[in-house]
């Protein structure tokens, strides 16, 4: 039987073609029931017409419907994707502004801080409705998270409620390619170990294709020459790195120098953060003091 996927904010523009297309390439999801829901009635015919091309693009069975009504979008679902910000950017822009007034210097402030605090209270609220909802209409459906800050959300979840939740992040991901970048090697073949919260995740041992990974990574800081060489593909534009010479290739020591907070980290202490450098900074704030300028020696400014 084909499963329901109810996406709570589906007309993120944000969230919304990410998820469709990973459904669209995966199996065992083509002939998916999907169900956008959002407040927001006019986001909704701009990500149905998105629906329909990946759909068609992909030439799978998956049926696409949208609905501005919770329990309606509910009815049925085997799994319910939570993807919402409360407020939206006008919101976190507050939470930067307001605390940087005071010298609370925040790259993110969704995670932890001032900024995290006033983004809980925002949506702590609206994500417990929408668990009670999928306790009356899903009670069997798996709830998957991806709103921040996501730990707050989902301990508040699974504490009030008996919905059964799970926070999904890519932050992970994200450190499995630069690795990659950096080491030559298929993304599949990093194999971290992790404790940790969500933005603030330890890795506390690495296997690089079968290698220690952490011995590796000591090998490469220490030899920089090692790191002149080009990368195998280029970064996306959306990663929000920067090269250290605007004018040249990407080079692997780039791919290290846009990492620096958590390699700092990794020489001190052994272990390495797994997130951005901007959340990293967030729950160890002297790189974003007023001796770092705000962040900027960091490049998390």
């Amino acid at each position: 039987m084909a499963p329901k996927i109810t996406i709570v904010g589906g007309g993120s523009t944000h969230w919304g073609p990410r998820l469709l297309t990973d459904f669209a390439n995966t199996p065992s999801l083509h002939d998916a029931d999907v169900a956008l829901v959002d407040i927001d009635e006019a986001s909704l015919p701009p990500m149905m017409t998105i629906a329909k091309h990946i759909v068609a693009s992909r030439d799978v069975a998956m049926n696409v419907t949208a609905t501005t009504e919770l329990a309606q979008g509910l009815e049925g679902a085997d799994f319910v994707v939570t993807a919402f910000s409360v407020g939206g950017f006008a919101s976190m822009e507050h939470d930067i502004e307001v605390p940087a007034r005071y010298g609370i210097f925040q790259p993110v402030g969704d995670s932890i801080g001032p900024g995290g605090i006033s983004r809980s209270l925002r949506s702590i609220g609206v994500l417990l409705n929408i668990a009670r909802e999928v306790e009356r209409t899903a009670p069997d459906a798996l709830v998957l998270n991806v709103s921040n800050p996501l730990t707050a959300l989902c301990r508040a979840v699974t504490s009030q409620t008996k919905v059964r939740m799970v926070g999904l992040c890519n932050e992970l991901v994200g450190m499995q390619f630069w690795l990659s970048l950096v080491f030559d090697a298929d993304m599949r073949a990093i194999d971290p170990v992790v404790a940790g919260v969500n933005h603030f995740p330890l890795v506390t041992s690495l296997r690089i294709g079968g290698q220690d990974g952490f011995a590796m990574l000591r090998d490469a800081l220490a030899d920089p020459d090692a790191l002149a060489g080009p990368l195998w593909m280029q970064p996306p534009a959306q990663s929000h790195w920067q090269k250290m010479d605007p004018l040249r290739e990407w080079r692997k020591a780039d791919i290290l120098h846009n990492n620096r907070v958590k390699l700092a980290l990794f020489e001190r202490f052994g272990v390495m953060p797994g997130s951005a450098d901007t959340h990293v900074a967030e729950f160890i704030p002297w790189f974003v003091q007023a001796a770092s300028d705000q962040g900027r020696r960091w490049g998390v400014h």
